[in-house]
């Protein structure tokens, strides 16, 4: 499993929360409880990893100038015209579009390399989170496995069903998942 497919881990977790059953209640919420801390590491990493440059954020700020000089204007207020898409998405209408485009793309040149390194960034992130995760899950064996899971819970429960190898291990002995 990569990182990034931790809270589908969760979700999947989440849907056969409900069954009883001792173990299986034990093992849910120990697993819950490592993929929750997981998590919160990934948030945290996410949050100090993908912090913006000062550099980028006045980047950022001066692309926004350039937009609001080459943006049209209301002609009461003098307040620049937005529009939102289908997505819900608010731009600016643009009064000479080629114009805007051909200065925000000498902008860009200009500060090539603050632009780099904002991409290597974010690449070393994204290389990070497609990286296989190991966290060691508590297993119980299929015998307690609550009846009544649906296939798709019993799929979304497998990384915590023992096989036959991890029932041969010494109590106490947990199996790292890859």
């Amino acid at each position: 499993m990569k990182r990034k497919d931790i809270s589908r881990l969760k979700e999947q977790l989440t849907a056969a929360g409900n069954y009883p059953g001792v173990k299986f209640r034990y093992a849910y919420s120990k697993n819950m409880r490592r993929i929750d801390t997981e998590m919160a590491a990934l948030e945290d990493t996410a949050r100090d990893s993908l912090k913006p440059s000062p550099e980028f954020i006045a980047f950022q700020e001066n692309v926004e100038a350039i937009k609001k000089t080459h943006g049209e204007k209301d002609p009461i207020t003098g307040a620049p015209v937005l529009k939102q898409d289908a997505q819900g998405n608010t731009h600016y209408v643009m009064t000479d579009m080629a114009a805007f485009t051909a200065d925000v793309l000498k902008f860009q040149g200009e500060n090539k390399a603050v632009l780099d390194a904002r991409d290597a960034q974010m690449a070393a992130y994204n290389a990070f989170m497609e990286e296989e995760l190991d966290i060691l899950f508590h297993k119980i064996p299929d015998a307690d496995v609550p009846e009544g899971l649906t296939a798709a819970e019993y799929s979304g429960i497998a990384f915590m069903i023992a096989d036959d190898e991890d029932l041969d291990r010494p109590r106490g002995t947990l199996t790292v998942m890859k």
